[in-house]
């Protein structure tokens, strides 16, 4: 039976999870890793389909053989940058032409003057393969941080220049976030500010912002955002420090590139390496290193 590929719609979202656990899963177990992904979807990764399918609805593709989902491709467009924010094919289904043509549907809605990029497991050579052929390149690489589970989280001083505030709208952290990310994202930051999982502050020095964080209930930091990455530790310290308010056990962070403030965090809160190393490959940079931690909870970055 030839493969069927269509958009996606709302009763494709869960099955889109099954498909994305079931590929991952059968990688992790390949490289000795634990299988971390449970029976059902988290919370936020629905709410990410919803976010794709309400403004990114041409870039979100599934493919069904039969009635069974075997693979789905989400390609998320803002002006200037098109991001490929998932591409799953089952196993057994994997090696047939599948992946390129999902990814060339989701491409779809790209102009041919957008940077093109992704972020993908270092250890994954046939999707990253097909990320180059794509004009997507390696750029830096992305770890994930976090504490020791059941350890308390050690005080960090913040930066006592820097005001810090709950962010009212999304007007209060756009501008930064299009200073640092080159582009209007509005529609993502609302999704984000919309989470009832997380809160969203704003650093302000004299007056003048200096850069945003997200934190989530999970202890999850980012996206966060600074202007000048002399600022890297200081969004970092106020992150931990909201967190400890909130008596989180475990705190997390991804960093991305050359930043020796976010690695000097790491070092004062003992943290540790979580998960596998990741890799953002694009056409073009997409932020300054250092400037930038991004979202580690959802599919977006």
């Amino acid at each position: 039976m030839a493969i069927e590929y269509r958009l996606g719609v709302q009763a494709d979202d869960v099955p889109t999870y099954h498909v994305f656990a079931e590929a991952n899963r059968e990688l992790y177990i390949r490289r000795g890793l634990p299988d971390t992904f449970g029976p059902e979807p988290p919370v936020r990764m629905m709410a990410f389909r919803g976010y794709a399918r309400e403004h990114h609805g041409d870039g979100y593709w599934v493919a069904y053989d039969g009635d069974r989902m075997v693979g789905f491709g989400i390609g998320v467009r803002h002006p200037g940058v098109w991001y490929l924010a998932a591409l799953q094919i089952l196993p057994e289904y994997q090696g047939r032409g599948i992946g390129q043509r999902l990814l060339e549907l989701s491409l779809g809605n790209a102009e041919e003057s957008d940077t093109v990029c992704a972020i993908s497991a270092g250890f994954q050579p046939v999707s990253n393969a097909l990320y180059v052929r794509a004009g997507m390149l390696p750029w830096v690489p992305i770890f994930a941080w976090e504490t020791a589970e059941g350890a308390e989280v050690p005080e960090l001083e913040v930066d006592a220049s820097v005001d810090i505030r709950p962010a009212r709208d999304v007007s209060d952290i756009a501008g930064i976030d299009r200073r640092v990310v080159g582009i209007d994202r509005g529609t993502q930051l609302d999704f984000w500010l919309e989470r009832p999982d997380m809160e969203c502050f704003v650093l302000s020095r004299r007056g003048e912002p200096v850069g945003y964080t997200f934190v989530g209930e999970s202890g999850a930091i980012g996206p966060a955002a600074v202007l000048e990455q002399s600022d890297s530790g200081t969004v970092l310290a106020a992150a931990v420090e909201r967190l400890r308010a909130k008596r989180v056990e475990r705190v997390s962070f991804e960093a991305a590139g050359l930043c020796p403030e976010a690695y000097d965090v790491v070092t004062r809160l003992g943290m540790r390496i979580a998960g596998t190393a990741l890799i953002v490959v694009s056409s073009r940079p997409l932020w300054t290193p250092g400037h930038y931690y991004p979202s580690p909870s959802d599919a977006l970055y």
